[in-house]
């Protein structure tokens, strides 16, 4: 027994399907949906409860502490899991608990005990008078782990960069720096690195090639996920410019214009289904804890106009709108602004994404 992690390079959602079979004749089936790392997961719980747990990293050990409470909220035990990197355990929890009875009927909670907490994955599955079936997945709290959040919002943009692309190459104005197919090469191998240190940052690196974000620009923009698929795209765009070497231009369509990093950062908000008003709010959010001393990597700082004495944030917020209702027109995405308007902001003049 073990467990697998796939990806893929489009959005999926994925079922498991287990069958029992008897002199090679399946007898019954039992589905249940797939799920992501948690930081809290509850679920109904009885003596036969299966419960299976992971440990999705792949370099930290982490503890856990699962307790049993009956049916009135009195714990019935409980019992300290250590997984190690990329670990797996499974088992029935009456043999686990000491002292658990038999007809017992009640609630499990599963918690790290780390500090900070460690995410952890958890299923389980209802086993009662000789029947097996799945339960509704425990996950408890908001928002999800960081990885959890980055691993749904880089998989969204890559698959919305590749209509984006075709549909942006049959303009005559687009792709005089480098070739649409650099541009989905470089998003089908690119991946997202979550870095620890004091500051707010987001860069490509091109010895990996990940996007590096740091975990406390990933706080600054709390559950917001349009805004952190804004600061993906926009970082990756900023590094395709650096491999193949050319300076994309900060807003208004013109010559290079269709690597302009905060204006395909928005198309694409648009075209995978993520409200584009997160460019704002990914801007807004930085701006405010850079305001409130928290440290800013230096090229951000000079991207979003911070004040070092060469901008405002009106100008940093205004440069998305102008800019990008211009480039919307040229490049042929008047349906998808449109749709992205209609969807998040109806009650806003026509002009506002």
């Amino acid at each position: 027994m073990g467990w697998a992690l796939a990806t893929s390079n489009v959005p999926v959602l994925g079922t498991v399907l287990y069958q029992a079979s008897q002199n090679g004749t399946p007898v019954w089936d039992v589905s249940a949906t797939g799920t992501g790392s948690t930081y809290f997961y509850e679920s109904y719980a009885n003596y036969n409860l299966g419960v299976a747990l992971v440990n999705p990293s792949a370099t930290q050990t982490i503890h856990l502490l699962l307790t049993a409470n009956d049916q009135s909220g009195n714990s019935s035990g409980n019992m300290p899991i250590t997984l190690a990197p990329n670990a797996h355990t499974s088992f029935v929890l009456g043999g686990r608990i000491s002292g658990l009875a038999a007809r017992f009927a009640g609630s499990i909670t599963v918690t790290p005990t780390d500090n900070p907490p460690a995410p952890f994955v958890a299923w389980t599955m209802n086993g009662r008078n000789g029947l097996v079936s799945s339960l509704p997945q425990g996950e408890m709290q908001s928002p999800p782990p960081y990885d959890r959040r980055v691993f749904d919002a880089l998989g969204r943009v890559k698959a919305a960069m590749i209509p984006l692309v075709q549909e942006v190459a049959q303009s005559p104005n687009s792709f005089t720096e480098v070739t649409p197919g650099q541009v989905l090469q470089f998003f089908a191998q690119m991946n997202v690195v979550i870095d620890s240190g004091p500051s707010i940052k987001a860069a490509y690196l091109a010895s990996d090639t990940s996007i590096h974000i740091s975990k406390v620009a990933l706080e600054t923009l709390g559950s917001n996920d349009a805004a952190l698929a804004f600061l993906i795209v926009r970082t990756a765009i900023v590094g395709i410019s650096a491999v193949y070497g050319f300076t994309p231009t900060p807003g208004s369509p013109g010559a290079n214009s269709e690597m302009a990093s905060e204006m395909w950062a928005e198309f694409d908000l648009m075209k995978s289904g993520y409200d584009p008003g997160g460019g704002a709010d990914c801007i807004a959010r930085i701006w405010a804890a850079y305001s409130a001393h928290v440290p800013v990597d230096s090229a951000l700082v000079t991207a979003f106009n911070m004040p070092n004495g060469t901008g405002t944030l009106i100008q940093a917020l205004g440069s998305l709108v102008p800019g990008g209702c211009s480039a919307i027109g040229i490049y042929g995405l008047t349906q998808d602004c449109n749709a992205s308007h209609n969807l998040w902001h109806p009650d806003f003049p026509s002009q506002v994404p």
